[in-house]
């Protein structure tokens, strides 16, 4: 009897023990790609006003305004839902416009 308790005591510390694990490399995950999202935004916004030569500038446009179309329509779908908590704000609608789901995602989930 003794054994099992320490056994279920063990796999709770192990399910704790993953749980936090997991949840650190979420953060690292979701800090990680805020931070190549403010890169990308940096090198489209140097492409709008020096074209980088080749394809890469062409691609780099293409992407951006696609994501930017995207993060749009991820504001207008979840504008409401920010509204009831007070977060559809100027400085909000550009966070969504430039991270999209990384933004708003951790608001909605409080």
């Amino acid at each position: 009897m003794l054994t099992n308790n320490v056994l279920a005591g063990n796999l709770s510390l192990v399910k704790i023990s993953l749980k936090i694990s997991v949840g650190n490399n979420m953060n690292m995950f979701i800090k990680a790609n805020v931070v190549a999202l403010y890169g990308f935004w940096v090198a489209f916004v140097v492409n709008l006003v020096m074209p980088f030569n080749g394809a890469a500038g062409e691609w780099v446009m293409k992407i951006g305004l696609a994501l930017l179309v995207i993060h749009l329509i991820e504001f207008a779908v979840k504008f409401k839902q920010l509204k009831e908590i007070d977060r559809a704000t100027p400085l909000d609608f550009v966070l969504v416009l430039l991270l999209g789901l990384f933004h708003w995602k951790p608001l909605l989930s409080k």
